[in-house]
């Protein structure tokens, strides 16, 4: 008889315990998934915020680039009295400037820098070593 009483009583803690850990474990889950939709959130919106500061960026630049531009082709004629010095020179200003975007875009593209700017270099050294921080 007490035996059996000591078997009802295991049985129901065990039981008890388990629907504990698995409330636990859900709300757990719940909390993470939480922290992962709001860091998207975030994240969407960083990147929203960035593309407007981008295009007006942008916008303001190639203002920027057309007068410059305008500007130097009407000084050089005034100048020289020639269009063809004037082409000349915005020929090589436009190589200067395709140039320059080639090399921004290289070193802004570039895979390690990514990685480090992301977080995803610790992470995988985090992996890789076994969950020890570096």
């Amino acid at each position: 008889m007490i035996f059996r009483l000591l078997k009802g009583a295991c049985t129901a803690a065990f039981v008890w315990l388990l629907r504990r850990y698995r409330t636990i474990s859900l709300d757990l889950l719940k909390i993470h998934g939480a922290a992962y939709y709001v860091r998207g959130v975030q994240g969407v919106r960083y990147a929203a915020l960035m593309l407007l500061v981008a295009a007006a960026l942008v916008g303001v630049g190639v203002a920027g680039f057309l007068l410059i531009h305008l500007g130097v082709a009407a000084v050089i004629y005034d100048l020289a009295g020639s269009w063809l010095l004037a082409g000349a020179v915005l020929l090589a200003l436009g190589v200067l400037y395709v140039l320059l975007a080639l090399f921004a875009l290289r070193y802004c593209l570039d895979e390690r820098r990514w990685m480090r700017w992301t977080g995803a270099s610790r992470l995988v050294a985090q992996v890789t070593r076994g969950g020890k921080k570096p």
